[in-house]
C-alpha cells in the first residue's frame, strides 16, 4: 500500500482531503518544521470581493521549530475577525446555518498548540464528509521512505471538480479554496465530489 505523508494544514483545500481519503498508509507528520505563510496557518475563503486569506496568529517560532510546538497567539482579536469574515462569506450558502455553531466552537476553545487546532479541524471535516480514515500521527519528523508521496513540501493540485458557489454569479469558479468553501456550499455531498 503507497504511503502519504501530510503536513498538518490548517482548513487546506479540498484536494488535501481527496488524497486524506483515498486508499493509502496515511501519516501526519507532526514533527516537521513549522513554514511560515503556508496552509499550516493559513487558509482561503471566497468574500463577496474575491478570495481572501485568514492566517492563525502564531507565537513567533523559529524557522526550525516542530509543527508541535507551534503556539498560537491570542492577543489580536482574530478569532472574532475570522468568524465574521466567514459568516460574511457563506452566510447564505446552503449548509452554513448547520455547520457553522461547530467550527465556532472549534475555534473557541482557544486551544494552545497551533497543531491541535489544525487536528481538531481535520476530523470536524472528516466527520462531514463520513469518512474516518486510518491515520497514524507521528510526533518525530517522518523520514519518507522510497515509493512514498510525501506532501509536505509540494503544492496541493489544484481541485478542479465545479460546484456551486455563493458567488459564483460574480467570479465563476474560483479553485483551490479552503475545503470550508466545499462543506459549507454542499455538505455531505462534498465526498462525492473528492472522489
Amino acid at each position: 500500500m503507497p504511503q502519504i505523508i501530510f503536513p498538518a494544514f490548517c482548513l487546506p483545500p479540498a484536494s488535501y482531503f481527496s488524497e486524506l481519503i483515498s486508499d493509502s498508509e496515511k501519516i501526519i507528520d507532526l514533527g516537521e518544521h513549522f513554514v511560515r505563510q503556508s496552509y499550516r496557518s493559513r487558509f482561503n475563503i471566497l468574500s463577496a470581493n474575491g478570495p481572501i486569506t485568514l492566517s492563525i496568529p502564531v507565537q513567533h517560532p523559529a524557522s526550525n521549530k516542530a509543527m508541535r510546538d507551534v503556539r498560537i497567539s491570542y492577543q489580536d482579536e482574530w478569532i472574532r475577525k475570522h468568524f465574521n469574515a466567514i459568516r460574511s462569506a457563506y452566510g447564505r450558502a446552503s449548509y452554513f446555518e448547520f455547520l457553522n455553531e461547530d467550527l465556532f466552537d472549534i475555534f473557541n476553545k482557544k486551544h494552545s498548540f497551533l497543531i491541535d487546532l489544525n487536528i481538531e479541524l481535520i476530523n470536524w471535516i472528516l466527520k462531514i464528509l463520513r469518512e474516518a480514515p486510518q491515520i497514524n500521527y507521528d510526533k518525530i519528523y517522518v523520514v519518507p521512505v522510497e515509493g512514498s508521496n510525501d506532501l509536505r513540501s509540494v503544492e496541493l493540485p489544484v481541485h478542479t471538480s465545479p460546484y456551486y458557489q455563493v458567488f459564483s454569479d460574480k467570479f465563476g469558479f474560483v479553485p483551490n479554496l479552503s475545503i470550508l468553501d466545499l462543506v459549507f456550499n454542499t455538505g455531505s455531498q462534498a465526498r462525492t465530489s473528492l472522489k
